[in-house]
């Protein structure tokens, strides 16, 4: 889940007795939010940070606490910004990228609800032929957040 936040964050770097501030703005997925206040507690503690996972100098990110509407909105704003497209492209993606099998009455109905209660995409055609293009003026944003995941 995602939110729009203003997250501020102080403390005081137990080394050098600076005063420092962490402030995010805007979308923020809500996994980012608690994965910067548990790195932060680690350093105020002293701990070590932990080591982040590459495959092919790609951070690897963790997705499971994800919705499946949350994954396929990824895979839109990720893949899909410029033109038309239809659930059977995004259930390829989202096969390649998260290696799941997704029905494709769950694709559907996962663009239905990104068309109709986010109001990101547009639609047109019947539903045997249905496609969907983003709206691209309503989620910049959001595509700048995930312009550094390599999906």
């Amino acid at each position: 889940m995602s939110r729009k936040t203003n997250f501020k964050f102080e403390g005081v770097d137990p080394k050098t007795g600076k005063p420092f501030k962490v402030v995010l703005s805007g979308w923020v997925p809500e996994s980012l939010i608690l994965e910067i206040q548990k790195h932060i507690n680690r350093i105020l503690l002293g701990e070590a940070p932990e080591e982040t996972e590459y495959k092919n100098d790609i951070p690897i990110v963790d997705f499971d606490g994800l919705t499946i509407k949350r994954k396929v909105e990824i895979i839109v704003l990720r893949h899909f910004r410029h033109g038309w497209f239809t659930s059977h492209d995004v259930q390829e993606h989202y096969k390649q990228v998260f290696g799941e099998e997704l029905k494709p009455s769950t694709v559907s109905m996962c663009l239905q609800r990104l068309y109709a209660q986010d109001e990101i995409l547009e639609r047109r055609g019947s539903r045997a032929q249905r496609s969907y293009r983003l709206k691209v003026e309503k989620v910049r944003h959001k595509i700048a957040e995930l312009a550094h995941l390599n999906l």
